[in-house]
């Protein structure tokens, strides 16, 4: 069942809710982990966290069957928002603080928002 953008957006706040109390649970400072290869799949930035995998199953739920559809917006508001926990430079977990990391994953997930549709960025 596909979420309308607002269903999706409150969903995001759940996750970030919920990976900011993991998060505060978490042994953050201790930045002595090995960091994932430049060349990490998707999968395998799963299989560290897999919180990614709920990111991705709440993006494939959105819907971009409406006349205005902007994927830019549910990147900003949905997306992003969570991504930048899970990996990159500010990411929970040590080994995913890398920019290849947040690439591989922005790629991946960006990929799956349906394409623009008679909005503001066209």
């Amino acid at each position: 069942m596909a979420l309308s953008l607002e269903d999706a957006l409150i969903a995001a706040d759940d996750l970030l809710e919920e990976y900011a109390a993991d998060f505060e649970d978490a042994d953050c400072n201790v930045c002595t982990a090995v960091t994932v290869s430049d060349n990490a799949t998707f999968d395998e930035l799963c299989e560290i966290e897999p919180a990614l995998r709920d990111l991705e199953y709440q993006i494939r739920e959105v819907d971009g069957s409406g006349p205005h559809f902007s994927a830019n917006a549910v990147w900003s508001q949905l997306c992003k928002p969570v991504l930048v926990g899970l990996v990159g430079w500010d990411a929970r977990r040590p080994e995913l603080r890398t920019q290849a990391a947040y690439d591989t994953a922005y790629d991946h997930l960006n990929d799956l928002l349906p394409p623009c549709r008679d909005c503001w960025c066209l």
